[in-house]
């Protein structure tokens, strides 16, 4: 019925991009068999998407996000815990292949001496929890899912961290810089302050 291949990219930084490159071994066999597409996205912790972003997606697919959506916060301030997107894709006219692009986004992850692995998903696609099932009519509906390409079943993102090591020059450095500021600071009102009173002095002959 259909196949698909996705991968992320780029691997390094904050703001990767799921692209899922579905192919259909017949252009008007989900028309026909009036069935719909959807991808169902499980995000660890420190990847999440930002649902005002994909608002902008609407020519593409509607979505249904679930979890945790604060875009500023880093795991650090936030309970370990799992978001899911379900996108509902909107198939295009006579074409059999097309991609789907999920913008993804990392948080910044706790200090770490070392790099340090997450370990990987397994081939199995993530179960679709109560939330997500309870979208569709499951007494006259069925789940048909789609086969993979090829035998990469999982992908992998570098998230960078900071180094504990490094946390002292970072304080020293953020104390100087701010102290500075304050200076310069001080230094220009005091200027404009002086500049103010001698203006208003009244002028003597």
């Amino acid at each position: 019925m259909a196949k698909l291949l996705s991968s992320v990219s780029p691997k390094d930084g904050f703001h990767p991009t799921s692209t899922t490159k579905i192919c259909l071994d017949d252009m008007e066999l989900l028309s026909k068999s009036n069935c719909s597409l959807h991808l169902y996205y499980a995000l660890p912790p420190l990847i999440f998407v930002d649902p005002y972003e994909l608002a902008h997606h609407e020519d593409f697919y509607t979505f249904r996000h679930w979890g945790i959506s604060n875009l500023e916060l880093p795991i650090s301030a936030l309970p370990r815990i799992s978001s899911s997107v379900l996108l509902d894709v909107k198939i295009p006219k006579n074409t059999a292949e097309f991609e789907v692009q999920l913008p993804l986004h990392l948080r910044y992850g706790d200090p770490a001496k070392a790099s340090t692995k997450i370990p990987r998903s397994s081939s199995r696609p993530p179960r679709m929890p109560t939330e997500v099932s309870s979208l569709f009519d499951t007494s006259s509906a069925s789940f048909i899912p789609i086969s993979l390409i090829g035998t990469n079943y999982s992908e992998s993102v570098s998230v960078p961290t900071g180094n504990p090591a490094d946390l002292d020059y970072v304080e020293g450095g953020t104390t100087l810089t701010i102290l500075l500021a304050f200076l310069v600071l001080f230094r220009a009102t005091w200027r404009t302050a002086d500049r103010i009173a001698r203006s208003s002095r009244p002028k003597t002959d």
